[in-house]
């Protein structure tokens, strides 16, 4: 399975509710794409499919270090 523009470590989503995601790794196990990200104000993490991912997240910007706190 290819994406067109698959996500980058580190950038930022944000979901149906505007809570914002940080991309921490991508992963292929036993071929099947996964991702893990957390919750940028509560610092959850999460991990699921990477096609799930996509169809419930919208990509916002990438990660700029320089730009946090």
């Amino acid at each position: 399975m290819t994406f067109k523009h698959p996500p980058e470590i580190g950038s930022i989503y944000r979901n149906s509710t505007n809570l914002q995601f940080r991309v921490l790794k991508i992963a292929h196990i036993e071929h099947d794409p996964w991702i893990e990200y957390e919750n940028i104000e509560t610092k959850q993490h999460y991990s699921c499919r990477l096609p799930a991912f996509l169809e419930r997240f919208r990509y916002v910007q990438p990660y700029r270090p320089w730009l946090t706190n």
